[in-house]
C-alpha cells in the first residue's frame, strides 16, 4: 500500500494540471465565473446539471480506487496501473474517469446554462475519442496483449452495459 501511496502523491499534480484545466480552469472561463446568467433553454435547465455531476461522481470515485487496488497505479501517465483493471465501473464501461470528466464538463455547461460551455464539451469529447482510439487503445493492447484484446471485446468504449459482464 505504501507504493500506492507514493505513486498517489506523485500523481496530483497530473490530476489537477489535467482534469482540473479542463473541467476547471477552461470552463471557468469561458462562463466568466457568471454561473447562470446566460440564458441557455428554461430557468429549470440547471437542474439538469445534477444528472450528469451525479453520474461523473458515481463513476470516478471508483475508477480511481480500482486504479489503486486492482491495477497497483493511479489514473496518471507517470503512474500506470500494472495490471488491467476491469472490476467496478470498468465492468461495464472501458473509459469511466473520461466518461465522467465529459459528464462533469456537461453538467457545468447546465448550470451555467452556457452554450459557449456546451460547445467546449464536444470539442473535448472529439479529442478524448481521438486519443483512446490512435493513442491509449494500442498502447493498452501492446502492454497487456490478448487479455485487452478480450476485455475491449466484452465492454464497449463509452456506452457502458446496464449487464456488466462478468
Amino acid at each position: 500500500m505504501k507504493g500506492i501511496s507514493s505513486k498517489a502523491a506523485r500523481s496530483a499534480p497530473f490530476l489537477l494540471a489535467g482534469p482540473g484545466t479542463i473541467a476547471g480552469v477552461v470552463p471557468l472561463a469561458i462562463t466568466r465565473l457568471r454561473v447562470g446568467k446566460r440564458p441557455f433553454g428554461r430557468p429549470g435547465t440547471r437542474w439538469l446539471a445534477v444528472i450528469p455531476f451525479a453520474a461523473a461522481v458515481a463513476l470516478v470515485a471508483p475508477a480511481i480506487t480500482r486504479f489503486a487496488t486492482q491495477g497497483g497505479g493511479t489514473p496518471a501517465p507517470n503512474a500506470p496501473p500494472e495490471r488491467l483493471v476491469t472490476t467496478g465501473p470498468y465492468r461495464s464501461l472501458r473509459n469511466p474517469m473520461y466518461l465522467a470528466l465529459l459528464c462533469t464538463l456537461l453538467a457545468e455547461a447546465f448550470a451555467a446554462r452556457s452554450r459557449a460551455l456546451l460547445a467546449y464539451t464536444a470539442a473535448v469529447a472529439a479529442v478524448v475519442h481521438g486519443f483512446v482510439v490512435t493513442i491509449e487503445e494500442p498502447r493498452l493492447q501492446r502492454r497487456f496483449g490478448a487479455e485487452y484484446d478480450e476485455y475491449r471485446r466484452r465492454v464497449p468504449r463509452w456506452i457502458p452495459r446496464l449487464r456488466p459482464t462478468a
